[in-house]
C-alpha cells in the first residue's frame, strides 16, 4: 500500500441527516439486537444460579458445570462463524431465521431441564443461535444505510446491544427471586416475539445491492 495512509472516508452529502436510533430503516435491527443481547445476558449471568439450584450442586460443582456450559457456548458461537457462515456465505435472512428459533428452542430446553446434559444442550443451542443471529442482524442493518452512515450505525447498534446486555442481569436477578425459571420464561417470551418478528420482517438480500 503506497504511502501507508488510511483509505479515504466516504463523506456525507450536503444536507444529509445524522443517523438516529428512530430511523425506520434500522429500527427493526436495533430491536432484535436489544432483545437478543438481553437474552444472552440473562443466560450468562443467571445461568450459574440456575445450574446450582436445578442440579443441587455445591459451589465448586457449579463452577465446573457452568464453566463447561459457557465454554461450549463460546465454541459453537465461534464455530458457526468460521465453519458455517463464512464458507457457505449465508445471507442475513438465513442467519436470522435460523438463529432466532435456535435461541428460542435453547431457552425452552433450559426451562424444562432437570439434569446436566439437557441443560448443556440448551446452552449450546443458545450459543449457536447467537452465532447466527448476531452477524446476520449486523449485516442486514448495514445493508439498509449508505456508506457514509456505517459509522453511525455501528455506534447506535453497540448502544442497543449494550443496553440489553446491561439490563439482562439486573432484571434477571430480580425475576430470579420469584422462581429460578422466571428469568428464562421472560427470555422465552421475548424470543418468541423476536422469532415471529424475524419471520415477518423483509430482510434485505446482499445480492440486490451488488452492482
Amino acid at each position: 500500500m503506497c504511502g501507508g495512509g488510511k483509505p479515504p472516508r466516504r463523506a456525507a452529502p450536503p444536507g444529509a441527516q445524522k443517523l438516529h436510533f428512530t430511523d425506520r430503516r434500522i429500527r427493526p435491527y436495533l430491536i432484535i439486537n436489544f432483545f437478543s443481547s438481553y437474552v444472552m445476558a440473562t443466560v450468562h449471568q443467571t445461568g450459574g444460579f440456575y445450574f446450582q439450584d436445578v442440579l443441587h450442586l455445591t459451589a465448586a460443582q457449579t463452577a465446573n458445570r457452568v464453566g463447561i456450559a459457557l465454554a461450549l457456548m463460546a465454541i459453537v458461537t465461534m464455530g458457526a462463524q468460521f465453519l458455517i457462515i463464512r464458507p457457505f456465505r449465508l445471507t442475513p435472512k438465513v442467519l436470522l431465521r435460523f438463529g432466532a428459533p435456535a435461541i428460542l428452542v435453547g431457552v425452552a430446553i433450559l426451562i424444562l431441564s432437570t439434569t446436566l446434559i439437557p441443560l448443556l444442550v440448551g446452552m449450546v443451542l443458545v450459543g449457536l443461535g447467537l452465532g447466527f443471529s448476531q452477524p446476520g442482524n449486523a449485516a442486514a442493518a448495514s445493508l439498509q444505510v449508505a456508506p457514509y452512515e456505517q459509522g453511525g450505525l455501528a455506534g447506535i447498534s453497540m448502544s442497543a446491544g449494550s443496553l440489553g446486555f446491561g439490563l439482562g442481569p439486573i432484571i434477571g436477578a430480580a425475576l430470579y427471586q420469584f422462581t429460578p425459571e422466571t428469568p428464562f420464561i421472560v427470555a422465552l417470551l421475548m424470543m418468541t416475539g423476536i422469532t415471529a418478528y424475524v419471520m415477518w420482517l423483509a430482510i434485505p438480500d446482499p445480492a440486490a445491492y451488488q452492482g
